[in-house]
């Protein structure tokens, strides 16, 4: 909406109306309790995180059905564990915030989530390396590859696109390739923008999902 009051507007690069109030309007100060409702809705789609996974395209908020399990095996961590994992948390919602504005910076987020938690789990892992050229036999790729395989997906198709995000990380992090988006604006790229979004929805939702199966899977309190 927009605030009739407001004596200036000004049109910015990105097609977005803004004036001077904007941001006092944008403040949410409340959330609103209908009526009786005591319960939260959850979702029982297995695909969940990846069916229609825009948060702002949903008809309202709603959480995985698994969420009090997570919940349960996120506060049953040992408090140094925990620290970590919370850590992985903030950096995926970091890169939500930042790629509204900075979408290579919110990708490389997403990436150093996922990451943190490969780190994580490896911690107790022996590193091996090569007689030869004392490089590591067990390369960062090869642990980034298979822990997604483990918690996400075993497909050659997928284990094809987590190599080429992890690529691209490496390429924004080290050669400064960034997303178009965070270089320029223009109508005449529109496809190349569309695919770089779906490319940083894509690292998005591999973190959180990655991070939630870790959850239900490591649960301390987990029957075997």
């Amino acid at each position: 909406r927009y605030n009739e009051t407001a004596k200036t507007s000004v049109w910015v690069p990105f097609a977005v109306y803004t004036y001077p109030e904007y941001t006092q309007d944008c403040v949410i100060n409340s959330l609103s309790i209908l009526g009786d409702n005591t319960e939260m809705d959850l979702d029982t789609n297995p695909l969940y995180f990846t069916d229609n996974p825009i948060q702002e395209q949903k008809e309202k908020v709603t959480f995985q059905e698994k969420l009090t399990d997570v919940l349960d095996s996120f506060y049953s961590l040992p408090e140094g564990d925990r620290r970590t994992v919370y850590s992985a948390i903030v950096l995926v919602a970091n890169g939500i915030k930042l790629g509204v504005q900075h979408q290579s910076i919110g990708f490389v987020s997403f990436i150093s989530s996922i990451e943190t938690m490969i780190d994580f789990e490896n911690k107790q892992a022996k590193k091996e390396f090569c007689e030869a050229c004392g490089q590591p036999k067990y390369s960062v790729r090869k642990k980034f590859l298979d822990y997604l395989a483990k918690y996400v997906s075993r497909t050659d198709t997928s284990k094809k696109k987590f190599d080429r995000l992890y690529k691209l990380r490496s390429n924004i992090a080290h050669t400064g390739k960034l997303f178009l988006m965070d270089v320029e604006f223009s109508l005449l790229n529109k496809d190349t923008m569309n695919e770089e979004w779906y490319t940083f929805i894509d690292a998005q939702q591999l973190a959180r999902l990655s991070l939630f199966r870790w959850l239900l899977l490591n649960n301390p309190n987990r029957e075997l």
